[in-house]
């Protein structure tokens, strides 16, 4: 068991990666020295068979890193399409592919916007 009894959790945060394809000005991952990782498939496996008979309101991909960057990003949808499922995000690479899996099995997508396109490319720097 990855934790203890599952009393009381109503929410579940899944951080994919701590990597970004975004470089922006106000984040903290760009004092960080740990070099970024990937979640293991194993692990988001296990995640699933811990909660799958959990009562939770929502499971959201998200956290420092970009969910849409991960490798994983395919497999968590389809694994947690089940649960009501929230993907934040910073919008800036939603292929064709992932649009559609995000129109069919996705409740709430959430995307980071900070202005129009030359105040956005400033704050967010791209990689």
């Amino acid at each position: 068991m990855l934790w203890g009894d599952f009393v009381g959790f109503e929410k579940l945060y899944i951080e994919l990666t701590d990597k970004c394809n975004l470089n922006c000005k106000m984040c903290y991952r760009r004092s960080w020295s740990e070099i970024p990782r990937d979640m293991d498939i194993e692990i988001l496996r296990r995640i699933y068979d811990e909660v799958k008979d959990k009562n939770l309101k929502e499971i959201i991909l998200g956290g420092i890193g970009e969910p849409t960057f991960s490798h994983l990003i395919y497999d968590a949808i389809n694994i947690f399409s089940n649960f009501n499922l929230t993907i934040t995000t910073n919008g800036t690479i939603l292929n064709e592919k992932l649009k559609e899996l995000i129109v069919d099995y996705v409740d709430k997508l959430v995307i980071s916007i900070d202005g129009f396109e030359d105040k956005y490319e400033d704050i967010r720097g791209f990689n």
